[in-house]
């Protein structure tokens, strides 16, 4: 399941290949990462890995205190731009594309 998000989600659709992500992402005026949490205590079992691929620039805090699944923060940057680091749980990682 992909879930697009800015400060709200955008659009959620199925993806069983690689082919089938759509790349037409928009944005660019700010990031909210809550609401992609709240989406999946919504609608995903516990079972639920996340992989969220951002800028990292976002929310200093997460409003959400439920978070069930692992997380892998797949950053565009530098690990350490990731804005709600305090949120970042022993059971998550956090990735960057840069390798820094």
């Amino acid at each position: 399941t992909v879930v697009e998000c800015d400060t709200a989600i955008c659009k959620v659709y199925e993806a069983n290949c690689p082919e089938e992500v759509q790349l037409d992402v928009r944005g660019r005026g700010g990031t909210s990462f809550t609401p992609v949490f709240q989406w999946l205590e919504e609608n995903k079992t516990k079972d639920t890995v996340l992989i969220y691929a951002s800028d990292g620039y976002g929310e200093s805090k997460l409003q959400c205190k439920n978070i069930s699944q692992s997380t892998v923060w797949l950053m565009t940057r530098a690990k350490d731009c990731l804005s709600c680091k305090q949120d970042v749980r022993p059971q998550d990682k956090v990735l960057s594309l840069t390798n820094k």
